[in-house]
């Protein structure tokens, strides 16, 4: 049945060629045209006549040349040009084909048969789409495309992605759909490098820092020189050649580019140099550049020991020195960190210490003079120069006193044996010398007072026994002894002078020693065996104004 169909076909287009011919009058040059293909066409020559046509339809656009041109592709086997070409006489020129129309339809159902279609998109516009090689347009494309029957090429390209090439195959009457999804075009080559033994080294690309490895990374086309360093470790330059879309894997081994020195030296306190550079006492190691470098060791009082040492890169090198005549007498060098303690005995004369009534009494002082004995402890940890430590004071006083009334006349004479003490902590500042150091200490605590004996004439005179006062005089116990005053004020007290002796070891201790009382007192007990006449407010006896306490001192001390 086919083969009927294919020879009426045949029969009916050829009629057409002739019919059409006689019909129509074209141009000259397009009849010349045309029959020169009628006669190709006769002697089998398709291609030849295919040619002749097409030029005589370009030149006079009719219906009987696009004809012919269809029967050519139909001969060639160009089944969908065939099938495009009556398509478009269909479309163009209908109503010029009057009864030819019938069986051009026919031509195209048999050719249907004998085709499909592909139907093409793209996500990008104005992408270039070909078909077997022949370019078909720009996407988006305005409708499905016919092709001969078996496998076909589709090829889709734009600057700047990834050019898209598929074979598709096509049966009878079949539509492929092809939907082009097209990607940027990759120009680069991606690389991954690692470090051979794990090293914690960066990776330079053509000598730029691109981070630690292992690492990975798009790298441009062309020539690269990769390598791997850091501080201590470095890599020889290995050099790559990069193409577009290329994966590389590379292994580098970083070995180390500096030497290991170790230093110990003896005495432990002795300095350490290396080129001129501090590095401590006693021992001291590092990783150093390759080559020679000079060691010094020095401590006073002992001439300095040189080395010179040679590194190797990757390898270790140790220096043991030690100083000359320093071995045995390092136990004689100073060790001023650690605990210590003094004792001391200051002689001090005070001011500004009598006892006076508060504010609204008949009595004023006039005259007013102290002079002490005290015994002094101290304890404490040094830090080289600085230190802190807790200080305590005992010791007795002996005042004279005098007090005058409002007319200048003097009432009451004062005195006796007053006990003095002191709690405080402090700092202390020693200099670092290796037997006279300068010293001196400071601390903040309270000074407690109290009377020893009586406080004033008053107290003398007041007849007291077998607890039975005057009136007006307070007493207490069996003996008539009332409570001696006294009081506890906030004070400050310091030395400064000169230690002598090692560190650590004894030491003798010689300066002068100080102390302040503050007012207002911190607590006051009031002498209450004063007559009436002499007290206000129940008898209280307050210091008056801050008191002062300075003299020499001597001692001794061990430790630090």
């Amino acid at each position: 049945m086919r083969g009927l169909f294919a020879l009426t076909f045949v029969l009916v287009c050829t009629l057409f060629a002739s019919t059409t011919a006689r019909a129509q009058q074209p141009s000259p040059e397009a009849a010349k045209h045309f029959t020169v293909g009628l006669k190709l066409y006769q002697e089998k020559a398709f291609v030849e006549a295919l040619a002749e046509f097409e030029l005589a339809y370009k030149l006079s656009n009719r219906p009987n040349a696009l004809k012919n041109i269809a029967q050519c592709h139909r001969e060639l086997k160009h089944f969908a040009d065939a099938y495009e070409s009556f398509d478009k006489l269909l479309v163009v020129h209908g109503s010029q084909l009057g009864a030819d129309k019938p069986a051009v339809e026919h031509a195209l159902a048999e050719l249907t048969i004998l085709t499909g279609t592909i139907s093409i998109t793209s996500s990008q516009p104005d992408a270039l789409v070909s078909l077997d090689g022949r370019p078909l347009g720009t996407t988006p494309l305005d409708k499905p495309k016919r092709v001969n029957l078996g496998t076909h090429t589709i090829k889709v390209t734009k600057a700047g992605f990834e050019t898209f090439d598929k074979e598709v195959s096509i049966g009878s009457e079949q539509t492929a759909q092809l939907d082009v999804k097209l990607e940027v075009e990759i120009t680069t080559g991606h690389v991954s490098v690692h470090e051979q033994s794990g090293r914690d080294v960066h990776l330079f690309v053509d000598g730029l820092d691109s981070g630690p490895l292992p690492w990975s990374g798009e790298l441009s086309p062309g020539d690269h020189t990769l390598e791997a360093k850091s501080e201590r470790f470095a890599s020889d330059k290995q050099s790559v050649k990069i193409t577009p879309k290329e994966k590389l894997d590379l292994v580098l081994d970083a070995a180390p580019t500096r030497g290991h020195l170790r230093v110990s030296v003896t005495p432990s306190n002795a300095k350490i140099q290396m080129d001129g550079a501090d590095h401590g006492t006693g021992q001291w190691e590092a990783d150093v550049s390759p080559g020679s470098h000079r060691i010094t060791v020095s401590l006073d009082g002992y001439p300095d020991a040189v080395r010179e040492v040679t590194v190797e890169k990757g390898q270790l090198a140790v220096a043991e020195i030690a100083l000359v005549g320093a071995i045995a007498n390092v136990a004689r060098e100073p060790v001023y960190k650690g605990f210590y303690g003094r004792w001391s005995i200051p002689f001090w004369f005070g001011f500004g210490t009598g006892y006076v009534p508060p504010v609204g009494s008949q009595l004023t002082l006039d005259k007013k003079l102290a002079v002490g004995l005290h015994f002094k402890l101290q304890f404490g940890y040094s830090f080289g120069w600085f230190g802190i430590e807790g200080v305590g004071v005992a010791g007795t006083n002996v005042r004279n006193d005098s007090f005058v009334d409002p007319s200048g006349t003097e009432q009451v004479k004062g005195g006796g044996v007053m006990f003095s003490a002191f709690l405080g902590v402090g700092a202390r500042a020693t200099s670092k010398h290796r037997v006279a150091r300068v010293t001196g200490g400071v601390a903040l605590g309270v000074a407690p007072h109290q009377m020893l004996g009586p406080s004033s004439d008053a107290v003398k005179s007041a007849p007291c026994s077998n607890n039975s006062p005057p009136p007006g005089v307070q007493c207490s116990g069996s003996d008539g002894n009332a409570p001696s005053p006294g009081y506890t004020s906030a004070a400050l007290a310091g030395d400064f002078g000169l230690q002598i002796g090692p560190a650590p070891g004894a030491k003798l201790w010689i300066g002068i020693d100080w102390r302040v009382d503050f007012a207002p007192t911190l607590f006051v007990r009031a002498d209450a065996r004063l007559p009436p006449q002499y007290t206000t407010n129940g008898g209280a006896i307050m210091m008056q104004g801050p008191q002062f306490y300075i003299g020499p001192v001597l001692g001794g001390g061990f430790g630090h």
